[in-house]
């Protein structure tokens, strides 16, 4: 969820103004490579896939981006852990969210917005606080 990515393993996240909560549908396949189970561990990189230092993930995220230029992203297991799923999505999956139809765009200063945002929240036991 988009939602503990970006509160990085903390308990709240500081939602500042003019945020949209979106949800795409996509009309054509999204090219990912999967960097969980199997993939962790032929490459021995295990749980250090979503819990090392940032910048270490930002190199590994850039060497995958050049060597697989077909690829519109990563799909890993975010730190926060459970069963939760994240995509990290390169600049070129732009060709791929052009056609995405949007089932869902809210912004959180709406009520509506903000009560979506605040279950997928609490799903993940992150707390939203108005910035």
């Amino acid at each position: 969820m988009a939602v503990a990515e970006a509160a990085q393993g903390g308990r709240e996240l500081i939602v500042a103004d003019g945020l949209t909560l979106s949800v795409l549908e996509l009309t054509e396949p999204l090219r990912v490579l999967d960097v969980r189970g199997r993939f962790a561990q032929q490459t021995r990189a295990g749980t250090h896939l979503s819990t090392a230092p940032h910048p270490q993930t930002q190199r590994w995220a850039r060497r995958i981006h050049n060597q697989y230029r077909d690829l519109a992203g990563v799909l890993y297991a975010p730190s926060t852990g459970g069963p939760a799923v994240a995509v990290a999505l390169f600049e070129r999956a732009a060709a791929w969210l052009a056609h995405a139809r949007v089932q869902l765009s809210r912004r959180l200063d709406d009520p509506v917005g903000w009560d979506l945002a605040s279950v997928a929240a609490h799903a993940v036991n992150v707390d939203l606080v108005e910035a």
